[in-house]
């Protein structure tokens, strides 16, 4: 769940502060990533897969998440990294819980709700595909600062 937030913000946050709309970065097929959380005195680690697939209308990244405590699926359309599907699975005590969701657009609801995201820090690689290396803001709103870093890639 924190990969997704994490994912999740940083694409609603760059649509609203951003002037134009994201571009594909051409993430290769298969890319696969290994992120450190850090969350006060917590670390945990998670992996990141990336996939392209097509839908018919054109090509979509499904990126797929897993920690200790959660599996995530999140579908986005490459042309604008437009995210349009989240399926989560949870655990916790020893029980399990799962949602899904689908995103609709909504035009102009992100200029409105731009101001409510917390302050929030992302680092880049200067070359393709432009992988996330370091963020620093909160997992969820209100929630407390967190720290992820990039361990390992296999671009």
């Amino acid at each position: 769940m924190k990969t997704l937030l994490v994912l999740i913000i940083f694409l609603l946050g760059s649509a609203v502060y951003g002037e134009s709309p994201l571009v594909d970065p051409r993430i290769p097929h298969g890319e696969s990533l290994r992120y450190r959380i850090i969350k006060g005195d917590e670390i945990s680690y998670s992996t990141q897969e990336i996939f392209q697939e097509s839908d018919g209308s054109g090509r979509i990244y499904s990126v797929f998440t897993k920690s200790e405590t959660q599996e995530s699926n999140l579908l986005l359309n490459s042309s604008g990294l437009v995210p349009f599907k989240s399926s989560v699975i949870n655990r916790s005590n020893g029980a399990e819980y799962s949602s899904e969701t689908v995103i609709q657009k909504m035009p102009g609801f992100l200029k409105i709700i731009g101001g409510l995201f917390p302050k929030t820090y992302f680092w880049y690689s200067v070359e393709r595909p432009h992988l996330l290396i370091r963020y620093e803001g909160s997992a969820e709103f209100g929630g407390d600062k967190q720290t992820i870093e990039l361990v390992d890639s296999s671009w």
